[in-house]
Order: C-alpha cells, then structure tokens, then sequence
C-alpha cells in the first residue's frame, strides 16, 4: 500500500471564539478537557499514521509549546496565512511521493480513517473527501453520484461536471393555488426513473480528506489557496474525487454551539463507554461523571450553588461559589464562577453565550 502521511490544520485565528482566542488558540481550547490537536493527533496515531505534520499561524508558540518533543509532529509556521491548502508549497520536501490525509485541528470527531484510506486507495483516487450528510446551511455543498464527487456550491457560485439542472437538486413545490393549463388535464405518460448512476446527491464536508502525489502537485502548479478552489480545478479537468460518507459522532468546534454541542454528545458517549475515542486516558486529572456535571481533577463546588445539567468542569481550580447558578455551561481553566450563566462558555473572566 502507498505511504501515507497526515497534515493537520492549525493556523486559524478563531475569531468566532473571541476573546478565549486572544490567548489561547482554538487548537488548544480543551474538549473534555484534552487540546483536540492532541486527541486528533492520538487518533491518527491510533490509526498507526506516524509521519504527522501541522502548521501554525496565530499564537504558534503556545501550540508548539504544547506538542511534547516525543510526539515527533514536524511543525511549518506560515508568518502569512496561506489558505486551507496553500500549505501545499511549504510541504514539498517532507511530503515526499506520499499520499497526505488532510484533517483539521478543530474537529472532533470518530471519523473512520482506516475506511477513508481504503476508499481512497481502492479507487486510485486524486483525492478522496470525507462527507457528511444533511449539510447544514453554512457548509459548503458537495455534490455525488454514487462513485465521485460531481459537482460543488459555494453559494451562489456552483462548479459542476455533468450535474443535473438545478430544478431536479432543487425541484420547486407544487402550488394548488395555480390550477393547471387545460392540456394538463391530459398529461404526457410518466417518465421513467432517472437511473442510479446519473442521480446526484448533496453533502456537506467532514474536514477530512486525503490527496494523492498528482493532487499535491497539482494544488502548487495552480497556485490554489483554498480547497474549493482546488475542487473546482479538478471538477474542470475531469480528475477523479472519491467520497467517503461519515455517520457517526462528527462536529466543528468553530462556535459557542457547536462546542457545547459536542460536549453534550461526548457526555452521553462517555457514560456508556468511559474509554470513547480514548479521552480518560489524554487527561492529566481524573475524569468524574456526576448526576449534573462532569468534572477535571477536583474542582471547588460550593454546596449553596444550583448546578443544572449538564455542564463541564474542566479545569482542577475551578470555584463554584454560593448562590451561583448554572446550566449547559463550559468552564476552562483557573476560573471562579459567580451569578447565573446558561448556555455559556467561561475561563476566567471571559464569558461567551451561545446564540
């Protein structure tokens, strides 16, 4: 089987997480209480990927100051961000003639990346995505049919290679207020069902993928910076895009949401299965599971508090204090929590709500 490396994205600023992300980087906001760099890392490892590269951008020295030197994790600092896969131009060298997986830091998830390898070599792919069904209104839209990816929206803009009209993706509603013209009365015969390999369907993107040689090359000849624009160069030159779909556990920790939303699915995951994606073990405190909260080594809760699960005591010196109240909220580091939050993450005296 081909050599295969992984590169893990890790340079963006976060802005949606201001003002945790003025000093700490996103990569390193604890999910259950583990840096997702590091849980993705060990996953990767787990999927024995040893060669792993990250960059890094917005505070690179704290992400490398978190990376122990055994992990052996070769780091390319861009003082100038260079898009999702600008990257490409600095990697060269380390990159060899292997196929790269490509992964963002930010995600948790419980991706199969054995099954993603598989697809991507039994295809002889140019590069193979990761897709989520059920995109959501933000994610960019990624069109199939039941071998390859066809066809990609970005809004208003769509690259498509043999995609159907846009009234078959999108067919409109019928409206009983217009009755029909007269000569519907007698209407043509059905047409026959459209056969399977010409159907196309939409997803949304899992922030995983990995490239072949030829695509690596080819994203530094076209000088892409970010991946849709590399899709879309594809799409143009009939190249082959292969797709995996995920279904299981899979989130995007980019917002005050979708971490609390994570972590309320980490919690239920956890409690059947105290060693899901190997969390307990990457945790430098003991992990406890109460009937409200799960807590990080032992954490002040005063007894006059009122905590409403769930929430996430993720740090040893977290205080509670008296008369506090809480419900769904996420607390990191050195924190002392007073007065009624909901909805909320909180480290020191920073606070963001959820909308």
């Amino acid at each position: 089987m081909p050599k295969l490396k992984a590169f893990i994205l890790s340079a963006g600023f976060g802005k949606r997480l201001l003002p945790f992300t003025s000093i700490v980087p996103k990569p390193l906001l604890p999910c259950m209480g583990v840096p997702p760099l590091l849980l993705n890392i060990h996953q990767l490892r787990g999927y024995e990927v040893q060669d792993i590269a990250i960059n890094t951008h917005h505070l690179a020295d704290r992400i490398e100051a978190a990376l122990p030197t055994e992990l052996g994790v070769r780091i390319f600092h861009e003082p100038n961000l260079l898009g999702t896969v600008g990257f490409a131009q600095n990697i060269v060298d380390w990159a060899e003639d292997a196929h790269i997986l490509v992964y963002n830091a930010d995600v948790v998830s419980d991706i199969d990346f054995a099954a993603l390898q598989a697809t991507h070599f039994d295809a002889n792919a140019y590069a193979t995505l990761m897709l989520l069904p059920n995109p959501t209104p933000n994610q960019t839209c990624l069109y199939t049919d039941d071998q390859h990816i066809v066809g990609i929206s970005l809004g208003k803009r769509t690259t498509a290679h043999n995609l159907p009209p846009a009234a078959t993706l999108n067919p409109p509603p019928s409206d009983a207020l217009n009755p029909p013209p007269s000569d519907a009365l007698n209407p043509p015969p059905p047409k026959p069902p459209v056969p399977a390999h010409q159907r196309q369907q939409a997803f949304g993107y899992a922030c995983a993928q990995i490239w072949s040689p030829a695509f690596l090359r080819d994203v530094r000849r076209y000088q892409c910076r970010e991946l849709s624009d590399a899709l879309q160069q594809a799409l143009e030159h009939s190249k082959p895009l292969a797709y995996h779909i995920h279904t299981g556990l899979w989130h995007d920790l980019g917002t005050p949401s979708t971490i609390l939303r994570a972590h309320n699915q980490l919690l239920k995951r956890l409690k059947s299965d105290p060693e899901y994606l190997g969390i307990a073990k990457l945790i430098n405190a003991p992990m406890t599971i109460t009937d409200t909260d799960i807590r990080i080594g032992s954490p002040y809760v005063d007894r006059n508090c009122q905590l409403q699960p769930p929430n996430y005591l993720l740090h040893p010196d977290i205080s509670i204090a008296a008369g506090a109240r809480l419900h769904n909220c996420l607390i990191w580091g050195k924190t002392r929590v007073t007065g009624r939050h909901a909805n909320a993450l909180l480290m020191g005296h920073r606070c963001l709500t959820s909308a």
